[in-house]
């Protein structure tokens, strides 16, 4: 026996697979752009410029200054800028710069100069171990004088 059928009509796939496919695609471009703009900083960089000035020890080796008085670790020594939070944000070294004379005696001279990100409410300075001083952006953008002894 036999029975005469007719064919079947053929099957449609259906399509929310695809438009699915294109909104999840959608969705991670829009989270890709937004994490993009919140790492983009709000404001330019700050050039910080400095000078750290320590008692000279009165010996010289040519115009060199050596420090004295407990202070032979500023030679040299690495400045740290950090954020409100304590994170530090940029470094950079002591540069010898000169000696200084005063009327009470001389100094030695270091620079530092650096960019830091901008857009912070303060920044901390740190000059080796010898604690961390604060500033807003404005201090910032004039030149830091640190002293110790």
């Amino acid at each position: 026996m036999s029975y005469d059928q007719a064919p079947l009509p053929a099957r449609r796939r259906p399509r929310w697979p695809i438009f699915a496919g294109i909104a999840v695609l959608a969705v991670a471009a829009a989270g890709v752009a937004v994490f993009m703009i919140m790492r983009t900083p709000s404001t330019p960089p700050i050039a910080v410029k400095g000078t750290m000035s320590v008692p000279w020890d009165y010996a010289k080796e040519g115009q060199r200054c050596i420090a004295g008085g407990g202070y032979g670790d500023i030679s040299g020594a690495q400045v740290v800028v950090s954020d409100a939070a304590g994170k530090t944000i940029a470094t950079t070294q002591l540069q010898e710069a000169g000696i200084l004379h005063l009327a009470g005696g001389a100094n030695c001279v270091y620079d530092f100069a650096m960019a830091v990100p901008g857009g912070e409410k303060f920044y901390g300075i740190e000059v080796s171990h010898r604690g961390r001083l604060q500033y807003s952006p404005e201090q910032l953008r004039t030149e830091i004088a640190l002293k110790v002894g």
